[in-house]
């Protein structure tokens, strides 16, 4: 086995030799290459498996070949999919969040509330974006075939042929025209910001702003225009996906058969034991023999030669031969036929005799929608297949077996020993082949239909499919291959990071806004309490004019105080980064600040410590009024903070609220959720209304929605600013419930708490 792999994949055998002596050596002695090593695009754990089965030592091949079929299932074609866009959308959403984080943690370490990196250093920060965004597609779609996104909702990134680096940096420049040519217009108008007046102008900021927003919008319009060629026949292929000959393709996960009983050697052995001595077929043994009975029977036989089990179905005489064409099939879904006689006295034909049983005995049993799926697609491809070669057998629900490895066969006569082939009343009722479809379904699909035990329903395609398949009017064969196909496709579980995606992005703003207050407020705090901050106030006290009757309106204690500020303050005085850093620009007191430390430091270059020691003794008040004053605005420092943050938070959780309101109005279940593939739906498995999708949402929001009510009952500043007596516990309390109900989701996909209050449950669409 693994030498006909290898072989298939590589167009090579994995060894060869002139001569058969030197051929034997190698085998014996040699590992084998790789497959990578003649063909590169050959999946690193499928060359791994096909290495294994070439192995020296059997322990270390495959335990058995069901063992080596799990291990190849990953790699079965049919498991992958276009990409529909609601997942390109949403994965492109992630990407563009990575991206963003990137740069905000970027720009962020190179924040220094202290200097100003000017304008050469903030030009070169969106260079360097740019560069990152290109790196990041390239660089992971190159080597892992998929970004981060597109990895978090089991995207992959396709290219058939060769020359695989070359079509990802096509793909990504081609994607990324759009932002070229925004930057490019940019850089144009560039001199036309320039040319404002000055920074802090409302013409300045007004064009600076509006070239931004239309940027944004530009690029928004550009982007969506790569994708006016997606079509379903080209994959929903882009432009950028055209150019470079690559598709996005969709990964489901490889599911294994539910398996039947597999007849063992010994029952194999049992029926040699009792067809010894009685009737042959040719050169099959049976213990049966028919005698004159008028109607044909199926009998089980055996194969001396190759010691296994036929089934000999006897025919009256002048039945006409099988055809030609039924005679040379070789598919799964029919038995394989063997050899046959007919003459005076003697027509049969044998065929392989498969394991598992007959499909009424088993189709009561409860199985789950990924085995009535497979079940479905054998027995729909088998009817397609054997209405275009004409070889379609009469179709009753009797006339099918299930295998051992779960693929159903279509018989062309009753199975042995079953009830149809006793009694022989002749033919049965011939069934359509939408009929026979039906009725499979109507057996196995009733377990299925709602949620009971704690199971989530079917697919939402799925229980489309069953509806239609068991209606009064049934739809022809090729329509109901549609559809089943379709369902197929449909992945049979909701993923854990499915679910987690939208909790995810709602999530995020809050998360980003609370990490930031964490990061800043040390920074903040550092930068208040340092040297060149302290400056401040003193400047301010010799700013304004004193006050009649204070200690400053002396001229004597006001040059005490100014000798005290030079001499302790003079390098801050001297320094004119920090004078020219962002945070000192744009606040004309700031402007005055300056020039009042520019006109101290002229007025005293230096000074002696002696003459710091007398000016600190004769303004003592002062310094212990500031020190009270700097406690102060500590304390008014650390609650403005967190009033900051607890009004950023409100904005954010009300958008956050209204726009998640607004996509359950708009489409049942969410827009975010159906873009990516799943459902809402009720306990019969029917996607929810628009006023339980509302519901559903408002529930998943009810801590938050409590504590936007909290807010807006607490006392208000500026006639907004919400500044509740408990903020904080309040809030870690709104966020630790939704914290706790998001995990619960992620843990049970299929139902979270909002789901068991509402009665729903999320399935693949």
């Amino acid at each position: 086995m693994g030498a006909t792999l290898y072989y298939l994949l590589t167009g090579r055998p994995p060894f060869d030799a002139p001569d058969l002596q030197q051929l034997f050596n190698r085998v014996n002695t040699d590992p084998a290459p790789s497959p990578r090593a003649l063909r590169p695009e050959v999946p690193r754990g499928l060359a791994a498996i096909v290495i294994q089965c070439l192995a020296k030592s059997p322990g270390d091949r495959p335990a058995s070949y069901a063992a080596l079929a799990d291990a190849l299932r990953p790699y079965a074609p049919h498991e992958e999919a276009p990409a529909r866009p609601g997942l390109r959308l949403v994965a492109g959403i992630l990407d563009g969040v990575v991206i963003a984080l990137i740069g905000s943690l970027w720009k962020m370490s190179q924040i220094d509330i202290t200097y100003n990196a000017g304008q050469t250093a903030a030009t070169g920060a969106k260079w360097w974006t740019f560069i990152v965004m290109l790196a990041y597609y390239i660089v992971l779609e190159g080597f892992g075939r998929a970004s981060l996104g597109k990895l978090a909702l089991g995207l992959r990134v396709r290219g058939g042929g060769a020359n695989w680096w070359p079509r990802i940096v096509v793909r990504t420049l081609v994607f990324y025209v759009p932002n070229a040519i925004v930057a490019l217009g940019l850089w144009l108008i560039g001199p036309l910001s320039a040319s404002a007046p000055s920074p802090d102008t409302k013409f300045y900021w007004n064009v600076r702003d509006m070239a931004e927003l239309a940027a944004a919008v530009v690029v928004g319009v550009l982007t969506l225009a790569l994708f006016l060629t997606a079509r379903r026949r080209n994959g929903w292929a882009g432009l950028h996906d055209l150019i470079s000959g690559t598709r996005v393709v969709s990964i489901a996960a490889a599911r294994g058969r539910q398996t039947a009983a597999v007849a063992n050697a010994a029952a194999i052995a049992q029926t040699a034991g009792s067809a010894l001595g009685e009737r042959t077929y040719g050169p099959f043994l049976t213990a049966v023999d028919p005698g004159d009975r008028v109607h044909a029977r199926s009998i089980v036989a055996f194969d001396p030669v190759l010691r296994r089990r036929v089934w000999i179905r006897t025919a009256t005489e002048g039945t006409p031969a099988i055809s030609s064409e039924r005679r040379d099939l070789s598919r799964v879904g029919r038995l394989h036929w063997l050899t046959g006689r007919r003459s005076p006295g003697d027509n049969w034909d044998a065929f392989e005799a498969p394991d598992g049983a007959p499909f009424e005995s088993v189709c009561d049993r409860p199985v789950d929608w990924a085995t009535l799926k497979q079940r479905l697609l054998d027995l729909s491809t088998e009817l397609s297949a054997c209405a275009a070669d004409g070889t379609a057998p009469i179709l009753a629900i009797d006339r099918l077996w299930l295998r051992g490895d779960g693929r159903l066969v279509l018989l062309d006569f009753p199975p042995p020993a079953s009830r149809a082939d006793a009694d022989g009343t002749g033919e049965p009722a011939v069934l359509t082949p939408s009929a026979l479809l039906s009725a499979v379904v109507s057996r196995c699909a009733s377990p299925l239909r709602g949620a009971q035990g704690g199971r989530a329903p079917m697919p939402l395609s799925a229980h489309r499919l069953v509806d239609r398949l068991t209606s009064a009017t049934p739809p022809p064969l090729s329509e109901a291959a549609k559809m089943l196909a379709d369902a197929a496709s449909t992945p049979n579980r909701v993923a854990r990071r499915r679910r987690a995606i939208p909790i995810a992005m709602a999530a995020a703003p809050m998360a980003f806004i609370v990490t930031v207050a964490l990061l800043l407020v040390p920074s903040l705090t550092r930068f208040l309490s340092s040297p060149n901050t302290e400056v401040l106030p003193w400047l301010d006290m010799l700013n304004k004019p004193a006050p009649p009757g204070s200690r400053l309106a002396d001229p004597e204690i006001r040059r005490a105080l100014e000798t005290y500020v030079a001499g302790r303050f003079a390098s801050t005085l001297h320094d004119e980064g920090y004078w020219s850093s962002r945070m000192m620009q744009g606040n004309q007191q700031m402007g005055q600040w300056r020039r009042l430390a520019a006109d101290i430091a002229a007025r005293h270059p230096s000074i002696d410590a002696a003459e710091v020691a007398r000016a600190t003794t004769i303004v003592a008040p002062e310094i212990e009024q500031q020190r009270r004053n700097s406690e102060k605005r500590s304390g008014g420092f650390a609650g403005g903070v967190v009033i900051i943050v607890t009004t950023l938070l409100l904005i954010t959780v009300s958008l956050a609220v209204i726009a998640s309101a607004m996509s359950s109005l708009l489409v049942p279940g969410g827009l975010v959720t159906r873009w990516l593939g799943l459902a809402a739906v009720t306990s019969e498995g029917r996607e929810v209304g628009r006023a339980r999708s509302i519901a559903r949402t408002l529930v998943a929001w009810l801590p938050a929605i409590v504590w936007l009510g909290y807010m807006a009952a607490s006392p208000k500043i500026q006639g907004w600013v919400p500044v509740p007596s408990a903020p904080v516990p309040s809030t870690a309390a709104m966020l630790g419930i939704l914290a706790i109900g998001a995990v619960w989701t992620i843990v049970r996909p299929f139902r979270g708490p909002h789901d068991l209050l509402t009665r729903t449950w999320v399935v693949p669409r």
